[in-house]
């Protein structure tokens, strides 16, 4: 490492300057005081570095790496105790550099930080809320909160955990828009979250057999204009639930969307209805949001002061308002003053425009004595356009007893949360609702296997056992203990059902489970090398991109259980070809 050291320290340390001088390219408005400032934040970086850091071939990526972290968060740091002196002196979309994709609003954080109010969880909140919080993240994404708690770098966290720049941002992305994150919200009153989400819904009824809606369906309804800040107490107090069953995740939209909604209820435009459906549930009615969760959720995180208004697909962002001046007399009177809504957060915005805000009306249609087949009816209705996927729409076509089973392990199980290799965007989706239907018709039903989503949701719901969703979970139980990240990637949402399905079939050979891991990494290693007898199999078959057809399902099955068979040396595999493998 003496020559790395002899290299970056050359010519009054050129290579390190100049290393610093690239990366505050990127940012501009920098003076000659705040470069010596860098190249000294530079030499302490270089030194950590130098410690960490044993392979000469790689030191450079790895410092420059380091370097641009460090500098971005010094920026951050800086440009955040300016914007609070002067929050009129720069706006937050400001292109960095010559990258209109990367602005000062990027760089920038809002005042609430998740990983403060965690640590200091007994002055702020219950035990009880954080730890709700803490649990519903996976094994990686709670590692990164616990490591930001106790100060860690970014570029240590990636070292420590393996994560690339990728995997890093989409699980800190899923962090900031967990749904738990309401949780803490200023003043929290939802004392009834443990309730609202343990709340055991009643099944599905019947519907009518000759397709008809009952006559108090089609007349019990209202339609009302409520202010926004009454829509948003009702949330913090539970009495609107925004966790059906069949209910999507929030944070849906793009910053695009987002900053269309922002400048359109700050200029006092209509927006359309929120439906919101009653269920008496005992002796209970239970208020659910059916169409509004984006926009309710979005709101919300305006009001919590954790997201701005930015310029990208904002409009008409300034606004016109009445201001109060005194003159010299004493009178006062009021003026009229235009504000730039771009780079402010709800607590930036002058009295009449957060008013305006909180008394803004929204249309609100509520549904009484709702059954849970007209809620779900309601829900695919009012999402009837492509901002539903289909996994989000298949699973409003089953009875709240099957979504319960499916998402006690879509949502819940650690295999789902830590082994399946699905990324944050796919997650919101409801991808994996939609695994674990094609799981139990792979387990139980290949015979009448289901290429579309829907149906398969449909089939199970009307076929499958609560005992085949509790094999499932034991199936799912077992490969925790003996998986591991190096069969992650085999665990693709493409193939999961496919594994699950042969390990099915591996329980009955009484191995013990870390031989199928063992099998798994074999034909990992086969497939990335391309040798080898089963060539056919996997170029034809295993990499075949129709994935969803019964023949090629069945066929993935029995390929991958014969070559178990094989792997484990064991002759009698006719049991393998049980299944039917015409399309």
């Amino acid at each position: 490492m003496e020559n790395v050291l002899n290299r970056y320290y050359e010519n009054n340390a050129g290579r390190l300057r100049a290393m610093v001088d690239k990366i505050l390219l990127k940012f501009g408005g920098v003076s000659d005081k705040d470069y010596h400032d860098f190249y000294s934040i530079a030499n302490e970086v270089f030194v950590e570095v130098m410690k960490r850091c044993d392979r000469e071939k790689s030191f450079d990526t790895y410092l420059y790496s380091c370097l641009s972290n460090k500098i971005k968060t010094e920026i951050t740091s800086r440009n955040r105790q300016k914007r609070m002196a002067d929050r009129n002196a720069i706006s937050i979309d400001t292109p960095i550099g010559d990258d209109e994709n990367c602005t000062i609003g990027d760089v920038l954080q809002s005042d609430f930080d998740i990983y403060d109010v965690l640590s200091k969880k007994a002055d702020c909140f219950n035990d009880e809320r954080v730890d709700r919080y803490l649990n519903s993240l996976n094994r990686v994404q709670r590692q990164i909160v616990e490591m930001k708690m106790e100060d860690v770098s970014v570029s240590e966290i990636k070292e420590a955990i393996k994560l690339s720049d990728k995997e890093y941002e989409d699980n800190m992305k899923s962090i900031k828009q967990n749904k738990m994150i309401s949780l803490f919200n200023r003043n929290n009153k939802r004392q009834q979250y443990r309730k609202m989400e343990d709340r055991n819904m009643n099944d599905t009824y019947e519907l009518n057999a000759d397709g008809a809606m009952d006559i108090d369906t089609t007349d019990s309804y209202r339609t009302d204009k409520n202010p926004l800040g009454s829509l948003l107490e009702d949330l913090s107090l539970g009495y609107i639930d925004r966790n059906y069953i069949s209910q999507r995740q929030p944070f849906q939209w793009s910053d695009e969307q987002i900053n269309k909604f922002y400048s359109r209820i700050l200029n006092n435009q209509p927006i359309p209805e929120i439906v919101i459906c009653e269920k008496i549930e005992g002796e209970e009615k239970i208020s659910y949001l059916i169409d509004g969760l984006q926009r309710l959720t979005y709101a919300e995180e305006f009001k919590e002061n954790r997201i701005p208004v930015k310029a990208k697909g904002a409009e008409f962002t300034n606004i016109k308002y009445k201001k109060a001046v005194t003159d010299d007399t004493g009178n006062t009177k009021f003026v009229i003053d235009t504000f730039n809504i771009v780079g402010k957060y709800y607590k930036d915005l002058p009295k009449f425009l957060q008013k305006r805000f909180d008394n803004f009306n929204i249309t609100v249609t509520r549904f009484f004595n709702c059954k849970p087949e007209i809620i779900d009816y309601h829900m695919r209705n009012y999402n009837n356009h492509v901002a539903m996927s289909k996994s989000q729409y298949g699973i409003t076509n089953v009875s709240n007893h099957t979504s319960r089973n499916i998402k006690a392990i879509s949502e819940q199980h650690g295999f789902f949360k830590d082994i399946v290799d699905c990324n944050n965007r796919n997650r919101k989706k409801g991808v994996l609702d939609e695994v674990v239907a094609k799981t139990i018709m792979a387990m139980n039903f290949l015979e009448d296997w289901k290429k579309e989503p829907v149906d398969a949701f449909r089939f199970i719901d009307a076929h499958a056992t609560d005992s085949q969703f509790e094999h499932l979970k034991d199936n799912l139980d077992r490969l925790m203990k003996v998986a591991d990240n190096s069969v992650k990637k085999l665990f693709s949402t493409t193939n999961t059902h496919i594994w699950l399905a042969v390990f099915d079939k591996f329980e009955n050979l009484g191995v013990s489970d870390i031989r199928f891991i063992e099998f798994m990494k074999s034909f990992d290693k086969r497939l990335h090398s391309g040798e080898g007898e089963h060539d056919e199999f996997i170029n034809n078959i295993y990499k075949s991109r129709n994935t969803k057809d019964k023949k090629n399902v069945v066929d993935k099955i029995n390929g991958l259980t014969k070559w178990m068979y094989e792997f484990f040396d064991i002759a009698d595999n006719n049991m393998i070809y049980s299944f039917c493998c015409t399309a």
